[in-house]
């Protein structure tokens, strides 16, 4: 079976030699390598052309590489660019800044190839680096819950190996976003009913948080794209029917052989209904203001919380609106005085008796 790895750049050559020395520790046997210039104006293209003859000289036992350019349009484009190239049953999405754990493809080839077609997303834990150094992994509730994807987002970009027909279907990457791509990205599959499974007990790629990734400089210098995003994000739940929708119809749970160190499991996605849903929309929309707020965008910050506060009343239950109302209170002074962790305790406490 074909694995695609997708890897599209724009004026990355700071970043993306530590990417592509990644990649030569990775078993890339039965994976096929696009890398996807979006129009890059310093080396990054040349770094790449680089890349690329060096592995064809090694004569390495790999599969398929190239390069694919474009001309600048955005991570969105270039990602559904190597989409549409993609060759492989399965595709993956890497970013340029990032490095790549050495046996994760030998690990999804291993539950992946008995049956390829029993699963829309394979899901996976990573490792967080902060600029400081400190390594730590990133928290993932290793779930297919919808709700959960809205508060928490566990499906990431390098958390999700998607079946390359599954999201063709779908839709691709939505070229009309520039920012949240992932988070849009996830709550649209689940919506769609994906079968998801989660890659459990081990973690796997570094992701690295520094100043020139896409919301290193905060949330106020992005709020316009971030809004269009939430924005088109309530669109789609809205769409949702009213009551609890039927569970999706899930494989049975897939394990590696015993000798691996790690185990994979099927977490059975709840129905969640379209209340719960946009209760855990307002949530993170309640976050995204507090750190607006605290980034001393008052005007934003106050407008996302009055704009949500309507939005939701017209949709709650009467003997939900008091409720939420006053969490959500609660959830944008914690964050605009520097509380962390906001959505822990109405993910426990709130979610779970909204229906």
């Amino acid at each position: 079976m074909l694995l695609t790895l997708i890897i599209p750049f724009y004026n990355r050559a700071d970043f993306l030699p530590r990417t592509l020395r990644s990649l030569d520790a990775v078993n890339l046997r039965g994976v096929e390598l696009l890398l996807v210039d979006d129009g890059s104006t310093d080396a990054s293209a040349t770094l790449c052309r680089d890349y690329l003859s060096k592995r064809a000289a090694r004569g390495e036992e790999t599969g398929e590489a190239r390069l694919i350019s474009m001309s600048h349009a955005g991570a969105s484009a270039a990602r559904n660019a190597g989409l549409r190239q993609a060759r492989g049953q399965w595709v993956y999405f890497f970013d340029s800044d990032d490095t790549l754990s050495p046996d994760f493809f030998t690990d999804a080839l291993q539950v992946l190839a008995p049956q390829p077609e029993a699963l829309d997303v394979l899901a996976c834990v990573n490792t967080l680096q902060l600029p400081d150094g400190t390594r730590m992994q990133r928290y993932s509730r290793c779930s297919a819950s919808l709700a959960d994807q809205l508060l928490t987002v566990p499906l990431c970009t390098q958390s999700m190996m998607l079946r390359t027909d599954f999201l063709r279907r779908i839709g691709g990457w939505n070229e009309a976003l520039t920012i949240w791509l992932d988070w849009e990205l996830g709550v649209r599959a689940l919506l769609h009913g994906a079968r998801v499974s989660w890659m459990r007990g081990k973690t796997y790629h570094t992701i690295y948080r520094h100043a020139a990734s896409i919301t290193g400089s905060g949330f106020a210098p992005a709020y316009n794209r971030i809004a269009a995003t939430l924005h088109c994000v309530w669109q789609q739940l809205l769409a949702m029917p009213a009551a609890a929708p039927a569970a999706v119809p899930q494989p049975a749970p897939l394990l590696l052989p015993s000798t691996a160190s790690f185990h994979l499991t099927l977490p059975m996605r709840p129905a969640d209904s379209r209340c719960r849903c946009l209760v855990a929309y307002a949530l993170r929309t309640a976050i995204v203001a507090g750190t607006l707020r605290r980034e001393h965008a008052a005007e934003a910050s106050l407008n996302l919380l009055r704009t949500t506060r309507q939005a939701i009343a017209t949709h709650l239950h009467v003997l939900h609106r008091a409720l939420v109302g006053a969490t959500l209170t609660a959830i944008y002074h914690y964050v605009r005085l520097g509380g962390r962790g906001a959505w822990l305790l109405p993910r426990l406490l709130l979610l779970p008796f909204i229906r």
